[in-house]
């Protein structure tokens, strides 16, 4: 009969409702075949067979999936906690499911002092963060029984089950309600969260969850809408007397552990905390309506807002005649900025026409001259907000020849591992370090050759078109120019008493009697140091006479790398330039991973896979090598791909991949710089043998420290094949030395002190007892564990928790969670949650 089930039978039997069925007892009996087809689910109770007793009996725990986008801290993921007895709630945002366990001990920890209870029992489902062996040894340390879910069963974890939904559901309406951007969705969480804990549930008898964990009832009355406009005082003691008292800003919800505010501004990007707040609850921010145009090549964007109204928008629609209006604001806009900037661009041309003292020469005799042409760009704060717009008048130098019109093109800029060094050198000593600029900087330097250039299209001399420009000084543009700039400014310097450095000739030293100033060059950028402030000001009005200079202050920004000086130290993080890359990529919504490449992968050049885009591959490898300058971390991964540029094959665009994944979820690391009395240099060798499986040659990692923090550091593949593991140490080990001796003899001629020998530390015993090689004469070598070889993740790919306690050791911090003192009443850098 098909396998119909035993009562469907009986039914008819007993019932006789057909013919020719044999008078039969049915029994009840498994059958296998009906298991294998019909089996369904067992049906769950319509309630919890047990309730906790008390606070803190019984905590439910679940983790969402991850919500894109992520909010402007990096947070995906909500780590949600409900109490079972009064079902009071507690929602932790998380970066990565791997930061559950530091949680879960945090809140523990917290919410046992508050109760002056401890957590009994723990539920959870069987996710891979909450049955980590860390994570069941510290619940069996602290007494904590865990209760896990069956697979696939989230029925069994109801509680914090369904109160994800309603939080889920109330955050989704809150930002909907304002139309806010759903970056934002961390502040709204939140702001449920306190809701919810303040509203009455089934579960409870004529009790607020808050009412029955605090034993005391909630107020509500201090409650805004969220998202609405809010008016905050502004209390700065140096306003003007026309100046706004308020500035206007978007409410966020209460700030957690004080009376105030929590407020965002949408045109910084930074969080705000307030008392002295008033509300319009019936206006939200116009996150929509703003024109957005292009110039011409992309480079730049320009915004154009509704003038007058602050932003605000209204809950009534925006009629044809205000658009009408705005359109024409716009164009009025546009045609007032092109006259301007024509008329700038011919002024400039006039004003540097005069300085270069340009000659007008026959057009016959010089058929090969560059011609000119005008480039804009725009330069950038380390925040990403725009400083200035430049117009720069260039020269087509590629059309030059040499022996010509050019012959030595060669001028040195500081290496940036001498750059660290000075930074280090500084922070240890407390030194403030300064940033001078030199405009236009190129058309200081003094021609040798005799150059001709075309006149520029638009700005020919009437009746003298076939005439060309004889050049007395340099134009950007030209092959010479950076030579003949630095020549300038080296006889400068001189002609300011300053020694050129014989191990570094982009670093100047100067001594005054106990003071020392240290001048290091990069192109047109001046990082100026030194024991005394006083000479430092003195350096600025003296460069000032002979140059145009743009005093920038304190450094903070140089060469694409973000600068804080406070009082512990310097900092360095190049976190806008990594979320450049990932836009750049369109890996910005990405998931994260925990390494930069799976210690499983074998890097290969595969013949036989499909290849890439080897332009773009290029490109993102030219980026993420940039970005070594302050991450370490990154060194052997993005070494290991830059091997296969030639010819990039699938399995390498997805290593690069997985590499921009770790990327997204490390952001925020850099180098931090500490104060101390005194610096030691000290650096780490280590090798891996027979690592590349095309050629069989090893990969060699070496990192130098003065003092704590890394200053340099390096992994690439040796030149030559090693015949055993002690070869290659020996290799490394001597690459090492070289390094060392250079950095020896650069830190002595800066610091005018001779410095001690340097400590190299290798962790292969074979290839110290080798080092009686005269090249290692000066150097001392030292065992050192494997397990504290701090290079070793610069030779190889390593496991998660092994990969973290390198980069750890290595000397990579978070620059977020280091405890700096921010000034000001702005309490976030940006709108964390």
């Amino acid at each position: 009969m098909g396998h119909t089930n035993f009562a469907t039978l009986k039914s008819m039997i007993d019932k006789e409702l057909v013919q020719g069925v044999p008078d039969i007892k049915v029994e009840k009996e498994i059958c296998s075949s009906c298991l294998l087809g019909k089996q369904t689910r067992k049906m769950f109770p319509l309630e919890a067979t047990f309730r906790a007793s008390k606070k803190l009996e019984l905590i439910h725990g679940d983790l969402c999936v991850p919500i894109t986008p992520s909010t402007k801290a990096g947070n995906k993921y909500i780590f949600a906690l409900i109490d079972d007895f009064f079902r009071y709630m507690w929602t932790i945002l998380l970066k990565e499911k791997a930061d559950a366990f530091q949680k879960f001990c945090n809140f523990k920890s917290l919410v046992e002092k508050e109760s002056s209870t401890r957590v009994q029992t723990f539920r959870t489902d069987r996710g891979g963060e909450f049955v980590s062996h860390e994570f069941n040894s510290f619940c069996e340390k602290s007494g904590i029984t865990r209760h896990l879910t069956a697979p696939y069963t989230p029925q069994q974890n109801g509680v914090v089950e369904r109160r994800n939904r309603t939080m889920m559901e109330m955050t989704r309406s809150i930002l909907k309600h304002m139309h806010l951007p759903n970056y934002l969705w961390g502040e709204a969480i939140r702001h449920t969260t306190y809701l919810l804990n303040r509203i009455i549930t089934r579960s409870l008898k004529d009790k607020t969850p808050y009412e029955c964990f605090r034993d005391r009832r909630p107020t509500v009355e201090h409650i805004r809408i969220f998202g609405c406009i809010a008016y905050a005082k502004i209390d700065k003691q140096q306003l003007r007397k026309l100046d706004d008292r308020s500035r206007i800003l978007i409410h966020l919800g209460t700030e957690p552990g004080s009376k105030a505010y929590r407020l965002f501004d949408p045109q910084t990007q930074k969080v705000v905390v307030s008392r002295d707040v008033v509300f319009d609850e019936g206006k939200g921010w116009d996150w929509k309506y703003s024109n957005t145009g292009k110039d011409g090549d992309g480079s730049f964007d320009i915004t154009f807002h509704n003038f007058g109204n602050h932003g605000l928008q209204d809950y009534e629609e925006i009629s044809q005649s205000e658009h009408a209006n705005i359109e024409q604001n716009k164009q009025n806009h546009d045609e007032t900025e092109e006259i301007e900037h024509e008329v700038e661009n011919e002024t400039e041309y006039e004003a540097k026409e005069e300085e270069e003292h340009e000659t007008a020469e026959n057009t016959a005799e010089n058929t090969n001259s560059p011609s000119l042409k005008w480039v804009f760009k725009l330069k950038r704060n380390s925040d990403g907000s725009i400083n200035k717009h430049k117009a720069r008048l260039v020269a087509k130098g590629y059309v030059q020849q040499y022996g010509v019109d050019f012959e030595e093109v060669f001028a040195p800029v500081a290496r940036i591992e001498t750059i660290r060094l000075l930074i280090d050198l500084a922070a240890s000593h407390g030194w403030e370090i300064h940033h001078l600029d030199v405009k236009t900087a190129f058309l200081h330097g003094e021609l040798k050759e005799t150059v001709y250039v075309c006149q520029l299209e638009g700005f020919e001399k009437q009746g003298r078109e076939e005439k060309v420009y004889r050049l007395n000084k340099a134009l950007y543009g030209l092959r010479q120019a950076p030579r003949a700039w630095n020549n300038k400014l080296n006889n400068i310097l001189m002609e300011l008493g300053y020694n050129k450095c014989s191990k570094e000739p982009s670093v100047y030293r100067k001594q005054v009697s106990n003071h020392v100033m240290i001048v290091a060059v990069y192109v047109d950028d001046l990082f100026v140091t030194g024991t005394s402030l006083e000479l430092i000001l003195k350096f600025k009005k003296e460069m000032s006479s002979k140059f145009e200079m743009s005093d920038l202050g304190l450094l903070s920004y140089y060469l694409g790398i973000e600068v804080i000086q406070h009082s512990k130290g310097i900092t360095l993080n190049q976190s806008r330039y990594a979320i450049k890359i990932l836009e750049e990529t369109g890996m910005k919504d990405c998931n994260l991973v925990h390494t930069p490449m799976d210690p499983s992968y074998k890097p290969s050049k595969v013949e036989t896979e499909k290849e890439v885009d080897a332009t773009v591959y290029r490109r993102n490898i030219g980026c993420l090598r940039y970005l070594l300058h302050t991450r370490p971390d990154l060194s052997y991964s993005v070494g290991v791909l830059s091997r296969y540029m030639q010819s990039p094959r699938e399995s390498h665009a997805a290593a690069m991949k997985h590499c921009l994944r770790y990327l997204k979820g490390t952001i925020s690391l850099g180098l931090l710089y500490n104060r101390c009395d005194k610096a030691k240099l000290n650096g780490y060798s280590d090798s891996s043998h027979n690592v590349d499986p095309d050629d069989g040659r090893s990969t060699t990692g070496n990192v130098f420290y003065l003092g704590e923090s890394p200053i340099s550091w390096w992994s690439k593949k040796h030149d030559t094949v090693a015949m055993s593991s002690c070869e290659a140490e020996f290799m490394a080990g001597t690459e090492a030395a070289k390094q060392a001796i250079w950095l020896q003899d650069l830190l002595s001629e800066i610091t005018g002190n001779s410095s001690e020998k340097v400590t190299i530390f290798i962790d292969n015993k074979s290839a110290i007892a080798l080092t009686k090689n005269p090249v290692f004469h000066g150097r001392k070598v030292t065992h050192v564990p494997g397990e504290e070889q701090k290079a070793d993740i610069l030779t190889k790919a390593l496991e998660r928790i092994k990969f973290k306690e390198m980069r750890d050791l290595i000397g990579v911090r978070d620059m977020e969670k280091e405890d700096f003192e921010l000034k000001g009443e702005i309490v976030g850098v940006s709108s964390k949650t």
